[in-house]
């Protein structure tokens, strides 16, 4: 099969599952409560308060303008809330981007150069992972999160390929900064690459401390430019009196740009940190490789409707039984003084780094935290079919995960799209006590 048939067929299949039931349900959901009142504070220009930086808020505020939303008509006071067809355009862009990520996913397989079947093979798992399709769905912001993300990674591997040509690295910070001027969370990304560049250097010579340096320069640099950027566009947008002023000094609103930049950003990590409140959602990270605890997303108990942030369970359970595979894997190389695959050493690291950082965060944490790390399990999956490539029964091993996968996104697709089920049917899709 040629090449360019394999990223056309993944965004095919992309667009089935992301456009299914797209125009459902014309009300809020989840954090829209949140998400939708910010956009209406811009449309005003009334300060408000948020504890994660601009960016994702004022690309989803620029879609919405494009198309003429007019925010004081809808009401984001409460789930479940009957909005107007206008929220459908303020969902297009997260929407955009789950369309496109199990592509950018493919292409960073094959930079890691996995073979064009099972980077084929990794897409596909993205677009069949339930919980993936739901953040894309609403007005949030963790699948631009997740595109900027995964994007700074393939533009670095492409300027790897080739290190003379030095625009892919400027688009990777570029990127890189985007993401973590959507959440500080993003501050993964840029860190994976450091990290891994760091390794890749020494495995073969000695580091180019003077090279290496102007690589973590320019994603410093570029990174903050763009961050400072998003809050330069916000604040000169909020010039109104808000709720957001209570949170701020009573000079904060006369006080310079980067005097405002500064206190605001410290008022966010304050908040950030001493955040005490509780959901009866949230969970431990330590349970989110077997999915513990989802996230009830919106309800319309009249029709028997329900949106649930669950994962593929299957592709959940296997992800994480890789990227232990592959950990245990690389240890006993390691300890033999054997050389370790790369691209299992990327899923390691990039797995690690945005899971092991969530151990150190106090406040209220949700299973859709974990999905970086998910999908650097996914791709592990990748790394494992490659790895048995000479194996007599690999088809079989390959296609039944690939089937099974496939099965147990339809059978949960109900709770990713609201579609109507009956208490039994619902009750055989909560099994566990703790899904409830």
């Amino acid at each position: 099969m040629r090449f360019w048939t394999w990223p056309i067929l993944i965004i095919l299949i992309s667009l089935i599952t992301h456009l299914a039931f797209f125009d459902r349900p014309q009300s809020v959901v989840f954090d829209e409560i949140y998400q939708g009142s910010f956009l209406g504070y811009y449309a005003t220009g009334e300060y408000y308060f948020d504890v994660h930086p601009p960016l994702g808020r004022l690309l989803l505020k620029a879609v919405g303008d494009v198309f003429g939303v007019d925010y004081g008509a809808m009401n984001f006071g409460a789930i479940g809330n009957s909005v107007n067809s206008d929220i459908f355009f303020l969902r297009l862009l997260p929407l955009l981007a789950g369309i496109l990520f199990p592509l950018i996913v493919f292409y960073i397989c094959r930079r890691l150069k996995m073979s064009d079947m099972n980077s084929f093979f990794v897409g596909i798992f993205i677009v069949f992972e339930n919980s993936l399709i739901v953040q894309s769905k609403f007005i949030l912001t963790d699948s631009l999160l997740l595109l900027f993300g995964f994007c700074s990674i393939l533009f670095y591997l492409n300027y790897k390929a080739n290190e003379s040509i030095k625009v892919p690295l400027i688009i990777s910070a570029l990127f890189a900064g985007a993401c973590f001027s959507v959440k500080w969370t993003g501050l993964s990304f840029p860190l994976l690459i450091i990290i891994f560049d760091f390794i890749k250097e020494t495995e073969f010579k000695k580091v180019d401390l003077r090279k290496y340096l102007r690589l973590v320069l320019v994603y410093a640099v570029i990174g903050f430019f763009v961050y400072l950027a998003s809050f330069y566009i916000h604040l000169s947008i909020l010039k109104n009196p808000g709720p957001g002023d209570a949170f701020m000094s009573k000079t904060f609103q006369y006080d310079s740009f980067p005097s405002k930049f500064i206190e605001l950003n410290l008022a966010m990590y304050n908040a950030n940190v001493t955040m005490t409140a509780t959901h009866p959602y949230s969970s431990q990270l330590f349970s989110w490789p077997t999915m513990k605890r989802p996230i009830f997303y919106w309800q319309n108990l009249e029709e028997g409707k329900y949106i649930y942030f669950l994962g593929n369970p299957f592709l959940y359970y296997i992800s994480f039984i890789s990227i232990l595979y592959c950990i245990l894997i690389s240890l006993v190389s390691y300890i033999n003084k054997t050389k370790i695959p790369q691209t299992m050493l990327f899923v390691i690291i990039g797995y690690l780094v945005n899971f092991i950082p969530f151990m150190f965060i106090g406040r209220v944490m949700f299973l859709y935290h974990y999905s970086a790390a998910l999908v650097f399990g996914l791709i592990s999956i990748g790394v494992i079919f490659d790895s048995i490539s000479t194996y007599k029964y690999k088809n079989i091993v390959i296609w039944a995960t690939v089937f099974l996968s496939i099965c147990a996104f339809i059978f949960f697709s109900p709770l990713t799209y609201g579609l109507h089920l009956d208490f039994e049917q619902l009750n055989n899709r909560m099994w566990f006590s703790s899904w409830r």
